[in-house]
C-alpha cells in the first residue's frame, strides 16, 4: 500500500479507515475532491494568560476535526466516517456542518453525510429529518493492512 496515501487518512481510526477506503472504492465518482481532518471552531478557551505560542498550540489541539470535507461541482459536503451510524455520530456531523458554515462564511449550511457500514431504521428517519445523508458501503476486507507509524492500528 502507498504510504503517502495511507498517511493522508492517518487521523482516522483503523476501523474508520477501512470504511473510508471501501467508500472510495465503491463510490469513486460521488465527489470531485476531498480535504481531510478539517479543523473548525475556536477550540478550548482558558481563563489564564497564555503565551502566543501556548494559545496557538491549545487552539490547534482542541479545535474540532471534520473527518472529510468533499466537493462535487462546487457543492460542499461535511462527512463523518464510522463503521455504524449512531446518535452521537449524527450530533457530530450536525455540529461540524454548523461550525464549517460559520468558519467559512457560507450563506447556507453545507450538505452533511455519514459514511458507514450500517444504520438502524430509527436513525435513518432522524438523519432524513435533519438533512443528513447516510451513505452505506459494503464491508469488503482490505487486501493488506495500512502502513502506519501508529502501533494501535497493527
Amino acid at each position: 500500500m502507498n504510504t503517502t496515501k495511507t498517511l493522508k487518512y492517518m487521523h482516522l481510526s483503523h476501523r474508520d479507515y477501512k470504511v473510508w477506503l471501501n467508500f472510495l472504492d465503491q463510490h469513486p465518482n460521488m465527489f470531485d475532491k476531498f480535504e481531510y481532518q478539517v479543523k473548525v471552531g475556536k477550540g478550548q478557551i482558558v481563563d489564564r494568560e497564555l503565551s502566543p505560542l501556548g494559545y496557538r498550540l491549545l487552539r490547534n489541539l482542541t479545535r474540532k476535526r471534520i473527518d472529510v470535507v468533499a466537493w462535487k461541482n462546487g457543492d460542499v459536503t461535511v462527512i463523518e466516517v464510522k463503521p455504524r451510524a449512531t446518535t452521537p455520530t449524527l450530533g457530530q456531523v450536525l455540529a461540524y456542518r454548523y461550525l464549517y458554515q460559520m468558519d467559512y462564511g457560507l450563506p447556507s449550511p453545507p450538505d452533511a453525510a455519514v459514511v458507514c457500514y450500517a444504520c438502524d431504521p430509527d436513525l435513518r428517519r432522524v438523519a432524513g429529518n435533519l438533512d443528513i445523508n447516510i451513505i452505506i458501503v459494503d464491508e469488503v476486507e482490505l487486501e493488506e493492512p495500512p502502513e502506519t507509524p501508529f502501533p494501535e492500528w497493527g
